[in-house]
């Protein structure tokens, strides 16, 4: 049976992440008590847990309690991250209910900021500016996703950090703090379909990583397809991971 382990001692949990294939940057701000929710079979002396922001990441050995307890805390459908020794006892128990998907996980590099303030020259007409409470909601009309792990959009205005490129009064493209805590913030980019490969997400992605390297904050940047892996790449992040997720259906959770 799992049990929440309240925010303030969730740090008790970090030995069994140490081997999370990626999402860092989301570990961190879970681990911190910043945000989502973590549950263990134990508070006091855990030896299996997941963690739930979004996606989901199970940690500890994977006995065969814990795969049992920890694949029935799974919501009906999301994406699931799992060590390397969890793969195969995962699909021995519900392979036909996860697809996997491979994602790619990037180290912070030595940030040359001369490039990094070359990526954020724009096109004229439009304008590279960081998010602020006079269009945070026309931020969040660009993807949800940007803010939505945040209490609210005054949460996000006083614990995240976003860049953007703005046209008029539309935001086509936005680099976010996805998840934020610990030191830590996992990256999120979007961009409007018709707004792509014109360098809108560069120039986002090159002023927040600015803007961490200004405020001692880790940027952390995981892949989930090949446009991301070479956008990281030439942002200057180092040693790409490959590794598996899964897609949960939704018969998981019957």
């Amino acid at each position: 049976m799992l049990v929440e382990v309240p925010a303030e001692a969730r740090q008790v949990l970090a030995p069994l992440f140490e081997d999370a294939p990626g999402l860092h940057g989301l570990v961190s701000a879970v681990l911190s008590g910043s945000m989502g929710h973590a549950l263990a079979n134990d508070i006091d002396r855990p030896q299996y847990a997941v963690l739930h922001l979004d996606f989901h990441l199970f940690g500890g050995r994977p006995t065969p309690d814990a795969v049992t307890d920890l694949v029935a805390s799974l919501p009906a459908t999301g994406w699931l991250v799992v060590p390397d020794d969890w793969h195969a006892p995962l699909r021995a128990k519900c392979a036909a209910n996860l697809t996997p998907h491979r994602r790619v996980d990037f180290e912070s590099g030595e940030w040359d900021r001369d490039s990094l303030r070359r990526f954020m020259q724009l096109e004229q007409g439009y304008e590279l500016k960081r998010v602020t409470a006079n269009d945070v909601e026309a931020y969040r009309r660009l993807a949800p996703s940007l803010v939505y792990n945040y209490d609210s959009l005054d949460d996000y205005l006083s614990r995240g950090v976003g860049f953007g490129v703005k046209h008029g009064d539309r935001y086509v493209s936005g680099c976010s703090a996805f998840a934020v805590g610990g030191g830590k913030a996992e990256i999120d980019i979007q961009t409007q379909p018709e707004f792509r490969r014109r360098g809108f997400a560069l120039a986002a992605a090159a002023a927040f990583i600015d803007f961490c390297v200004e405020h001692e904050i880790e940027p952390c940047w995981d892949a989930h397809n090949e446009p991301s892996v070479k956008l990281a790449t030439k942002l200057g992040f180092v040693r790409p991971r490959p590794y598996t997720s899964y897609n949960v259906h939704p018969a998981l959770a019957n």
